[in-house]
């Protein structure tokens, strides 16, 4: 069991990475592209956490 988690979070962790570097890679170039749009794409993380929010979904976390 404890080989299975082990293989598993390798798994994950490999996957959060790339994860990652697409949703940077893809917030830098929504930041250049859209910069005409100042409401969504005034820095870098609020760029990013657009590109978070599309991606997983914009879910309301208050209700729940």
């Amino acid at each position: 069991m404890i080989k299975i988690f082990g293989k598993m979070g390798s798994d994950f962790f490999n996957f959060f990475i790339l994860y990652a570097i697409l949703v940077m890679m893809f917030a830098l170039v929504g930041n250049l592209n859209f910069v005409l749009v100042q409401d969504k794409f005034t820095t870098l993380l609020e760029s990013g956490l657009f590109v978070l929010d599309a991606s997983i979904g914009n879910y309301d976390f208050v209700s729940f």
